[in-house]
């Protein structure tokens, strides 16, 4: 009977983590399209402006922050024609993080006459009466805010995309739990790709590189005699986002530095559309593995949701439970799903053991290996 009980929370967990690495991967796509990092520091600089600015040129702020993260001195790669145009908005900014010391300093730069001598005093990105050092001084301190927006955002996304999917595959927790219950046939099959399920997780569990240091990685492999950069480079473990920073600063007396830049330049662009290939794919293995088990979009088709009777409003409260349930996250699913598995294969009989493995040779007792499994 435990047998059974273990049986039925390694099939519930797997399908559960299936779902959960599907709703991850489509999160980390939408971060890598949507560039959401560089759009929480242009709100944050945003909002520091909007503290300074009064209440006749408040509308001004994302301007003037879209203008100042698109200057020369921060935008050290590809830099927007017009920053605040349709299409610019809509792409995102280009820079996603940027030295408290630097913003001072360009803060300060922008705010000055930037017009050639003779043409008469012109107002720089930041209106003359933004005190911009007070606006530095905040700047120093918004990083942790910054960080908790950025998570909170990237929770509702995952919130999102828990409904969505939930919704979507149509997987009602009590139906679910009712048929691994009453068909044993299914129960073993959903059990039998656990370990598949667990191997596959890895992958998508495993903290991706930022894009910025896949290009830095591939910049050093086509130009070999920049390895000597990497110490300047490999310690911003932090703010990784920052390489394109760190390197044209290490480039600064560099004779091929435009070059460099420019093909880092490119290394990043394709480095940022693998991250969104990558993601495509991981979504699509993991679609395949839930068709595996007979769980497909739509497989109820729309009746499902609106015919009528107390069924339509169970399977309605079902999926929403199946969403909050996801909202634990795929590594709370990838631990259920192998605590119990290694219970059961604690708890299993002598013969079940004996069938997943020959016995081993009575001259020399099985070795167990620190950490395996």
């Amino acid at each position: 009977m435990l047998l059974n009980v273990l049986a039925l929370i390694i099939a519930f967990s797997a399908v559960m983590l299936l779902l959960s690495l599907l709703v991850t991967s489509l999160s980390q796509t939408t971060q890598a399209i949507l560039r959401l990092r560089a759009r929480n520091l242009e709100h944050a600089v945003t909002r520091l402006l909007e503290m300074e600015l009064d209440v006749h040129t408040r509308s001004r702020s994302r301007d003037c922050a879209a203008r100042l993260l698109n200057s020369p001195d921060l935008a050290l790669l590809d830099r927007r024609s017009d920053p605040n145009s349709l299409l610019s908005r809509f792409r995102g900014p280009q820079v996603s993080w940027v030295d408290p010391s630097v913003m001072r300093e360009v803060l300060h730069k922008s705010q000055e006459d930037s017009a050639p001598p003779g043409e008469g005093k012109r107002e720089g990105v930041i209106p003359s009466s933004v005190n911009v050092e007070r606006v530095a001084q905040r700047f120093d301190r918004v990083e942790p805010a910054m960080s908790k927006r950025f998570a909170k955002i990237m929770r509702g996304i995952s919130l999102a995309w828990a409904v969505v999917v939930a919704v979507v595959f149509q997987v009602s927790t009590p139906a679910l739990v009712q048929r691994l219950s009453t068909d044993p046939a299914y129960r073993a099959r959903v059990e039998g790709q656990a370990s598949a399920i667990i191997e596959g997780s890895r992958v998508v569990l495993t903290a991706p590189k930022d894009a910025a240091e896949v290009a830095f990685e591939h910049l050093i492999e086509r130009r070999p005699e920049l390895a000597t950069l990497r110490n300047g480079v490999d310690t911003l473990d932090r703010h990784p986002e920052a390489t394109e920073e760190r390197l044209a600063e290490l480039l600064e007396n560099h004779a091929d530095r435009s070059a460099i830049l420019a093909d880092y330049d490119r290394l990043l662009e394709e480095a940022l559309q693998a991250e969104v290939d990558q993601g495509i794919a991981r979504t699509k293995a993991t679609a395949q593995q839930l068709a595996a088990i007979d769980i497909t979009p739509w497989q109820h088709d729309t009746r499902f949701y609106f015919d009528n009777g107390s069924a339509q409003f169970v399977n309605i409260l079902g999926v929403l439970t199946t969403a909050i349930l996801l909202t634990l996250g795929a590594p709370f699913w990838f631990r259920v799903v192998k605590q119990s598995m290694g219970l059961r294969d604690l708890l299993a009989p002598p013969e079940r053991k004996n069938d997943k493995a020959p016995p081993a040779p009575k001259t020399a007792p099985p070795v167990l290996q620190e950490g395996a499994g």
